[in-house]
């Protein structure tokens, strides 16, 4: 995989201070700039009819050398639960997710908000949110 584009601003410029999920702080604000090679232009076309979109990226400034299948998350205040029923960003592969508000869209940029990520962040992925199968409340209990 490569990335198709970067953080290139975002209220956060180190990992410390950023949110530890995205929509905590709905005011954070970001700007995600794609590379010219998956034609910015034509692969954005659509995307601003939704009001979110997921971004798929790296936790590029994770620097853990050693597998931890056990982590503490902050919310169960020291306990410790398997890295797959925690949103750590230390886990086997460094990739992230986020759910995040899409502001506008101007040629290769894409203006969100909500975010948790940093300045400088890779980007593996987009794809538009779709409240009717994205919320598990919309698909029912079947």
């Amino acid at each position: 995989m490569k990335p198709i584009g970067r953080v290139t601003q975002s209220s956060y410029e180190e990992k410390f201070g950023a949110p530890r999920q995205s929509g905590l702080v709905q005011e954070s604000k970001a700007i995600v700039t794609l590379d010219a090679w998956v034609q910015p232009e034509a692969s954005l076309q659509g995307l601003s009819e939704f009001s979110h979109i997921w971004l798929f990226y790296s936790f590029h400034k994770n620097k853990t050398q050693t597998f931890k299948a056990k982590v503490s998350p902050p919310r169960l205040m020291c306990q410790k639960v398997g890295v797959f029923a925690s949103r750590s960003p230390h886990r086997p592969n460094d990739i992230g997710l986020s759910v995040v508000r899409l502001e506008r869209i101007n040629k290769e940029k894409i203006y969100v908000s909500g975010v948790d990520f940093i300045k400088g962040t890779p980007v593996w992925d987009i794809k538009p949110y779709i409240a009717q199968v994205d919320r598990v409340e919309a698909l029912g209990s079947g």
